[in-house]
């Protein structure tokens, strides 16, 4: 079964770097955005089955799309640079992946986020 996953990043070369690294796992990226409006929109749009999105997006945090992927039970992993000191209590237990990240850690969190066995 294919993942639906959205990529929420407002920095193109990641965006397209994690866009890749998800495609060669057989992930279909429903969309990648860099804004939190534009999340928004394609969450009720699109059925989506886990997301990938980075925290700071410019002058916006992205906590309002982990809040509506949170109500709507899709799993999701933050993206970030910072320590998890800048989470909100309703998002400190979520996977993380701290910036820079290789294509095994991005391989290891997605299969977190599909509820699969690790890979060795």
């Amino acid at each position: 079964m294919i993942c639906r996953v959205l990529i929420v990043e407002d920095e193109a070369i990641i965006a397209m770097d994690l866009e890749m690294m998800l495609q060669d796992e057989g992930c279909e990226v429903v969309a990648t955005v860099a804004s939190v409006s534009a999340a928004l929109e394609q969450i009720a749009q699109h059925e989506i089955d886990c997301a990938f999105l980075d925290i700071n997006l410019g002058h916006e945090q992205v906590f309002p799309v982990a809040d509506e992927l949170a109500k709507k039970g899709v799993p999701f992993a933050l993206l970030s640079g910072h320590t998890k000191a800048v989470l909100p209590p309703a998002h400190m237990n979520r996977p993380g992946l701290p910036k820079p990240y290789l294509k095994k850690d991005v391989v290891k969190i997605l299969d977190q986020l599909r509820g699969v066995a690790p890979r060795d």
